[in-house]
C-alpha cells in the first residue's frame, strides 16, 4: 500500500509537470543521461558484437575500455566549462564528472579483436565472437 502511494504520487507529479529540480522532468533527458550514464546500443551481428557509447565532448584521453570475461565496462570523464566570472549562466543541462557503463556481452568474444574508436561524438567498439564448438567432440579409442 506504501509503494502504491508512493508509485501514484510519482506519476501525478510527472504528468502534472513537476520539476523533480528541472523545468520539466520527463523534458530534461539530461538529467536521466547524468543519473544512468550515457546511453548505448549493442548489436549482435553473425560474427561479431558492437557496442556504441554517446559520448559528445568527452576527449579520447579521458575514455578507457575493459574488457573481463564476458563483461565489457566504459568509463570516462567529461570536464566542466569554464565561464567567465562576469557571465550568468541561465541553462546548464550538461552533465560533468565521471561515470562508469558495465554491461554482459550476449557471446563470449576473442579479447584480442576488439577494436575501439572514437567519431563524432561516439565511441564504436567492435568486437569478433569466439567460435564455439559443437559441445560434443568425439575422442577415438586406440
Amino acid at each position: 500500500m506504501l509503494f502504491d502511494s508512493f508509485f501514484n504520487h510519482f506519476l501525478n507529479e510527472a504528468t502534472n509537470g513537476s520539476s523533480f529540480g528541472h523545468d520539466n522532468f520527463w523534458e530534461n533527458r539530461s538529467a536521466l543521461h547524468c543519473l544512468f550514464g550515457p546511453s548505448l546500443e549493442i548489436v549482435d551481428r553473425k560474427n561479431e558484437i558492437e557496442v556504441s557509447v554517446e559520448v559528445p565532448g568527452i576527449r579520447k584521453q579521458n575514455l578507457n575500455v575493459d574488457l573481463r570475461g564476458d563483461e565489457l565496462s566504459i568509463t570516462g570523464k567529461s570536464e566542466k566549462l569554464t565561464t567567465a566570472t562576469d557571465e550568468l549562466v541561465l541553462l546548464n543541462e550538461r552533465c560533468n564528472g565521471s561515470f562508469r557503463r558495465t554491461i554482459n556481452l550476449p557471446a563470449k568474444v576473442e579479447p584480442n579483436s576488439v577494436q575501439a574508436s572514437l567519431r563524432d561524438g561516439v565511441l564504436s567498439i567492435v568486437m569478433r565472437k569466439q567460435e564455439t564448438s559443437s559441445g560434443a567432440h568425439i575422442i577415438p579409442i586406440s
